[in-house]
C-alpha cells in the first residue's frame, strides 16, 4: 500500500457546517462541471440498465442528482465520510425535488438515491451487494491511503464492474489550472483569486502523476485499467474494469 497522508485539517473542514455550505456553493459546483463529461463518456455509458452504483465522497450530492436524472434506471448509493456533507446532500435533494420534480417522478428519484455514511478506508458494509459501478470525483486526494481505498473499491465491485476516479494532479501547470477555471461560470474577480489558490492547493494535496501511475499499475493486476489526463496533466481520470470472473477479482 502507499504511505498514508495526514489530512487532519481537511478532515476537520469537511465536518464543519460552515465549510460544507461553502463547498456546495462554490467548490462542489465547479468540480461537478469539470468532471461530468468524463463520467458520462468513461463510466455511465458502460453501466448496465437497472444497476446499483456507489459514489465515494459524494459531498453535497450534486453529481448523484445529475446521474439519476441522466440514468433514472440506476440506483445510486450516495456516500461520504462526513455526516455534515451527507446531511447537506439530503437537503440539496429535497430542494431540487421541490423546485424541479413533481408527482411520480419525485417519488422515483427519492427511491433511486440512497444516503449512507461510509469511509473509503473500510467499505465492508457493502460486501455482498451487487454493485456494478463505483465513482469518485475530487475525493481521492483526501484519502489517508489512496491505494487502500482503491483496494476496498475493487473488493466490493461486481465482476465486470466499472470504477471511475477523477481528480486534480499535482503535476498540472499554472496555465492548465487557468484554462480549467476559464470555463467555470464565476465572477471574474473570483476566477482571478481562485487560479493561484487552486494551483497551490493542488501542489500540496493532489497526487502526482507518478502516484496515479502506481495506482494504475495496481489496478492492472486486478483487471483492465487506464489513465486519461487533460489540460496539461492538470486533471486525471482513472478508469478500471474488473475481471468478469469473480475468482480473478479476489486473488489468494
Amino acid at each position: 500500500m502507499t504511505s498514508t497522508r495526514n489530512h487532519s485539517i481537511s478532515t476537520r473542514l469537511y465536518q464543519s457546517r460552515v465549510f460544507t455550505h461553502f463547498y456546495e456553493r462554490i467548490a462542489g459546483r465547479y468540480s461537478a462541471k469539470l468532471t461530468w463529461k468524463g463520467l458520462i463518456n468513461d463510466f455511465l455509458g458502460f453501466i448496465p440498465r437497472g444497476s446499483t452504483i456507489l459514489e465515494i465522497g459524494a459531498g453535497p450530492g450534486l453529481i448523484a442528482i445529475k446521474v439519476v436524472e441522466q440514468r433514472p434506471d440506476l440506483t445510486v448509493i450516495v456516500s461520504d465520510f462526513s455526516q455534515e456533507m451527507l446531511q447537506l446532500a439530503q437537503e440539496k435533494l429535497k430542494e431540487h425535488l421541490e423546485r424541479f420534480v413533481q408527482g411520480q417522478s419525485n417519488l422515483e428519484m427519492q427511491k433511486h438515491l440512497v444516503f449512507v455514511q461510509a469511509d473509503a478506508m473500510d467499505l465492508s458494509q457493502f460486501q455482498g451487494r451487487a454493485i456494478n459501478g463505483i465513482y469518485s470525483l475530487g475525493a481521492i486526494k483526501h484519502f489517508p491511503d489512496p491505494l487502500k481505498g482503491l483496494d476496498q473499491c475493487v473488493g466490493i465491485l461486481s465482476p465486470g464492474g466499472v470504477l471511475y476516479f477523477a481528480d486534480f494532479c499535482a503535476d498540472g501547470t499554472y496555465a492548465g489550472t487557468r484554462e480549467i477555471i476559464k470555463h467555470v461560470q464565476l465572477p471574474s474577480i473570483l476566477k482571478f483569486v481562485m487560479v493561484p489558490f487552486l494551483h497551490l492547493a493542488n501542489k500540496r494535496e493532489a497526487p502526482s502523476s507518478q502516484e496515479v501511475e502506481n495506482w494504475n499499475c495496481y489496478l492492472q493486476s486486478r483487471g483492465k485499467s487506464r489513465i486519461e489526463y487533460s489540460t496539461g496533466r492538470t486533471m486525471f481520470g482513472l478508469i478500471f474494469e474488473s475481471s468478469t470472473l469473480a475468482s480473478d477479482n479476489n486473488p489468494t
